[in-house]
């Protein structure tokens, strides 16, 4: 008999499902242990024609220790790639798999290396920076899993300069200068803007 799927992680699905639009898929992906499972949907042609939008499903039920200060959350991971790249699914489960197994942090510019580099040794994008989403019209729906709120981060690939330079100076300045320069985060072999 198939595991039942909790509730909130069917209102999760059901929820960036609809914010999303586009044909719909979900598949479960497992870690290199065969013992965690995290659930990654995607939708085609989301933002727009040619891209891919991607969401983790059961993130949300790793506790995130980086609410210091601040109201306690639940995390699920969004991100878009131009729709060539089939093994976003697989960048975005890894990086799902550093919070559910080592217990990486997991907040708006947290930098997670070589998690690209993995799956696409010869993109100059290595690394993946979590920002706030801002590719998509319209706010990510609110959710609440186990009494806390659900928040969304959006997994951006930057390249080894970008992220030595948010290093030496900062990440809001390397996204100013990302968005200065109308980078593409979508693009795997982008160009990199530093």
């Amino acid at each position: 008999m198939p595991p039942l799927i909790p509730s909130h992680h069917r209102a999760v699905a059901k929820s960036v499902a609809e914010f999303f639009g586009g044909e719909i898929s979900i598949k479960q992906a497992w870690d290199d242990a065969d013992e965690s499972m995290i659930g990654v949907l995607a939708a085609s042609d989301s933002p727009s024609a040619g891209l891919t939008s991607y969401s983790t499903i059961g993130l949300c039920d790793s506790e995130i220790h980086d609410h210091v200060g601040v109201v306690p959350y639940r995390v699920e991971l969004v991100m878009a790639a131009r729709s060539q790249f089939e093994k976003t699914r697989n960048i975005l489960a890894t990086a799902a798999f550093h919070v559910i197994n080592s217990d990486w942090s997991c907040h708006c510019f947290a930098l997670y290396p070589g998690i690209v580099e993995m799956y696409y040794p010869d993109s100059p994008m290595a690394h993946l920076l979590f920002v706030d989403p801002f590719m998509w019209d319209g706010e990510f729906p609110e959710l609440n899993v186990e009494g806390l709120p659900l928040r969304w981060l959006l997994a951006a690939p930057i390249s080894e300069p970008e992220r030595r330079y948010a290093i030496n100076f900062d990440i809001p300045t390397l996204l100013d200068e990302l968005d200065e320069c109308g980078a593409d985060v979508t693009d795997l072999y982008r160009s990199s803007v530093a």
